[in-house]
């Protein structure tokens, strides 16, 4: 016998749209009920709080009594009033913030009370479609049993009845269950039809009204509230993180996306970042990710897809990237929801996975494809360009993640490189692409300075990252200057700091005796002509070299340190180590080789370190062996550029020193007094005599330093510029070694007359320094410093 079954809403959101389990869920996410205790807790914390921080704490302490303030009620005609009086006593911030929270908390009722008109129409048209199914079927049961009384004879096991305008035949046992169920269905689809409507109307409401409530978070976060904290937490939401990440992806989906929705849908995580690390978000965390906070970064991140980060890191342009806000809110985004130092997360993989599966293939090279050029040339291709916009975006991050997910991002973007240019060898000429992604990895990476230390303590790693020939060197270049630096705040004694020194004499080491792979001569080391971008990565390898300069300077053999607390320079240093001559050498001549800026900056540098030396040296009562260690590394540029196979060195490598106007006019009191000069260039040093000069004086000088050369200035200015640093001391001793200082004033110099200068210089009060200071000079530079030039002794510069 047949059973015709009515349907219920279940039947109905079965066939896809769900209008009930939408106005539902919403309802429980905002929690109507407990919002009339919440306005409350606001309206008196405004009042007592005494700033915009401490708000959130004094709402929750006073959620926890009934929604009223004074005996009145903050609920008037279903709507949330803003208690003015209150508010104002709170200040002009805490009255915008409260303000912004009583009008989400009228968005959300006005969303739910909307929703439930929406579900209340549902709920009458689907009473109404299951009432006209049931009279139907009941209208065919009622022509069957009338047939079965006047239609034919009651033997005939079969009947044909009509009813609302048709007919069919049927037995006269009762109705068919074909029958039963198109009824059903021909209802079922008309629900179905009007839940469609009602379920567009639902999100409609709820879309509105997280669009406002994300444009509210983003002003409450400019006023400094924290939005994961307090009773009233319908910002930070994980339906809200699906919202933001959801339309962030259909934005970047689009021909053109618009950088102001792009940044409108990061907002949130902006706010996360700010509330944790400042209105700058960098440094140290001032507090740990609440579980709403990290319950919204977790939904955010679940709901990207490679291809969206992919293209949101390539938008932009060098000179104007309107993009660049949202992508450093995604970046450290990331970064906060894999520490767990801040309450985020330790990355896990596997059947127990915490990251998202786009983020796997990007930072942990699960992506196959990346792999299999050979294939499939064209997947690798677009892999490849997912791969290099999450770098980019990645290279826009400002705060740290944890240590598990900083090592695997490294790790990574090393292990990939070494398997870039076999990749590559099977992608056409016309198709060549570069690895660009690697370095923003790297980057991102080398911001936990612990784990960029420990990285480059690791041989391997070390030697890969060095030798590597990367497109983009700047990643590289982080890692370095991250890791071999001792991190403000870190106590210089202690074993977390050894790290970075015995970081920073590794690099050296490596780089100073293995100039042809910085360089990118020796392409052996990673299998193919890339590299096309190493300067960033030398001319980190020189900062840090710059960094190290007093343990450079000294004379010695190369090794760490056997014991602690050594002085240099009159510096104080718990750990440390020595250089060799041969090294020394080694690393200047890669510095020096590295040619363009990277040379030019080095010397600057070099100069720089020199002269603040010798001035602090007369300053804190100058030690012969400062002087010495000075005339060491004098030497060494000297030594360095006469070996060198380039006819000269740029004046204007070292003489910008005077013009920068930045550092080195620190350390005297006027322009016009400024003598550097320790840095020994093949025309002959920085003179003082030129700053200030006419026009005319400095190109005389200018002439008289490109025509002559070591050979005949030797040691003479750096000579020079240690009395006037001992001027600019004000070292007492320093009597009348001024007036016996040389001066570019003209005059035929030979070699003749410059020993003349140095042996009147040597008579002085200083001569004793300056005696160390040739020493240290003479050691280093060798040859270079004692030939004589016999042709030219007693003429003028050659013709």
């Amino acid at each position: 016998m047949s059973v015709f079954r009515s349907f219920t809403w279940e039947d109905v959101e079965a066939r896809g749209k769900k209008p009930w389990t939408g106005q539902r869920t919403f309802a429980e996410e905002i929690d109507t009920e407990s919002m009339a205790g919440t306005a409350a807790a606001y309206a008196r914390a405004s009042a007592e709080a005494r700033n915009v921080d401490d708000l959130a704490r004094r709402a929750t302490e006073a959620s926890e009594d009934a929604g009223s303030l004074n005996g009145s009620s903050l609920v008037r005609n279903g709507r949330y009033q803003e208690t003015h009086r209150a508010l104002q006593r709170g200040g002009d911030d805490i009255d915008a913030v409260v303000t912004h929270i009583i009008r989400g908390m009228n968005r959300a009722l006005d969303a739910e009370q909307n929703n439930q008109k929406h579900i209340g129409w549902m709920n009458r048209q689907l009473a109404a479609h299951q009432a006209e199914a049931q009279a139907k079927w009941n209208g065919w049961n009622a022509a069957l049993n009338h047939a079965n009384l006047h239609v034919g004879r009651a033997e005939d096991p079969n009947v044909t009845i009509s009813y609302d305008g048709r007919q069919v035949t049927v037995s006269r046992q009762g109705l068919p269950q074909w029958l039963a169920d198109e009824i059903r269905e021909s209802y079922l689809r008309r629900a179905v039809s009007d839940a469609g409507w009602a379920d567009k109307q639902i999100r409609d409401e709820i879309n509105y009204y997280r669009h406002h409530m994300t444009a509210a978070a983003g002003e409450l976060a400019e006023l400094g509230y924290n939005l994961g904290e307090g009773p009233f937490r319908l910002f930070m939401t994980p339906q809200m993180a699906r919202y933001a990440a959801t339309r962030l992806k259909e934005e970047l989906r689009a021909g053109t996306p618009d950088p102001q929705r792009v940044a409108f849908y990061t907002k949130g995580l902006r706010s996360i970042a700010e509330s944790i690390y400042g209105e700058g978000v960098e440094g140290d965390p001032q507090r740990d990710l609440t579980p709403a906070e990290r319950a919204y970064l977790q939904e955010f991140y679940s709901n990207l897809d490679a291809a969206s980060v992919g293209r949101l890191g390539v938008l932009g342009s060098p000179d104007r990237d309107q993009f660049t806000g949202a992508k450093q809110n995604i970046a450290n985004g990331i970064n906060m929801l894999y520490n767990p130092e801040i309450n985020g997360l330790t990355p896990q993989l596997g059947a127990h996975s915490n990251v998202p599966g786009w983020l796997q293939d990007l930072a942990y090279l699960k992506d196959e494809d990346l792999l299999r050029a050979r294939e499939d040339p064209s997947r690798f291709l677009d892999a490849m360009r997912n791969y290099n916009g999450f770098g980019e975006l990645m290279s826009n991050a400002t705060i740290a993640s944890g240590d598990a997910f900083s090592e695997s991002l490294a790790r990574n973007a090393v292990q990939f490189e070494k398997q870039f240019p076999a990749q590559m060898a099977h992608i056409s000429p016309s198709g060549q692409f570069e690895n660009l992604g690697g370095s923003g990895l790297l980057q991102a990476a080398s911001l936990n300075t612990g784990v960029a230390a420990d990285l480059l303590n690791e041989k391997g790693f070390r030697e890969d990252l060095l030798s590597l020939g990367w497109d983009d060197s700047r990643g590289a270049a982080a890692m370095v200057h991250s890791g071999t630096i001792i991190p403000e705040g870190t106590d210089p004694t202690s074993a977390e700091a050894r790290k970075y020194v015995t970081a920073g004499y590794e690099v050296l080491r490596y780089a100073a005796n293995h100039n042809d792979v910085i360089l990118g001569r020796d392409h052996s080391a990673f299998g193919g002509p890339q590299g096309a971008d190493l300067g960033p990565l030398q001319a980190s390898i020189g900062r840090t070299g710059i960094h190290y300069m007093d343990m450079i300077s000294q004379s010695g053999q190369t090794g760490l340190w056997p014991d602690t607390g050594w002085t240099i320079n009159d510096t104080k240093y718990h750990w440390g180590f020595e250089f060799s001559s041969e090294e020394r050498n080694g690393l200047f001549r890669l510095m020096h080789d590295a040619g363009g800026s990277v040379r030019d900056n080095f010397y600057r540098d070099v100069t720089m370190w020199q002269a603040e030396t010798a001035r602090d040296a007369f300053r804190n009562g100058p030690d012969p062996s400062t002087f010495k260690n000075i005339g060491t590394i004098a030497g060494t540029v000297a030594y360095t550029q006469t070996i060198a196979p380039d006819s000269s060195t740029p004046w204007t490598s070292v003489a910008k020193v005077v013009e920068l106007g930045g550092a080195a006019l620190t350390l005297v009191p006027h322009p016009a007094a400024i003598s550097t000069g320790l840095a020994i260039d093949k025309g002959a040093g920085i003179w003082n005599d030129t700053v200030g000069a006419s026009a005319e004086e400095r190109a005389k000088a200018e002439e008289v330093r490109n025509e002559w050369s070591l050979r005949r200035w030797r040691d003479l200015p750096g000579e020079t510029a240690i009395i006037d640093a001992a001027v600019l001391a004000n070292y007492e001793n320093t009597g009348d070694q001024r007036s016996q200082r040389p001066h570019l004033n003209g005059g035929k110099f030979t070699l003749g007359y410059i020993d003349g200068l140095n042996e009147n210089m040597r008579k002085g009060q200083l001569g004793h320094f300056l005696g160390s200071y040739t020493e240290g000079f003479d050691d280093a530079a060798g040859p270079a410093s004692n030939e004589d030039d016999e042709a030219t002794r007693e003429g003028g510069p050659r013709e």
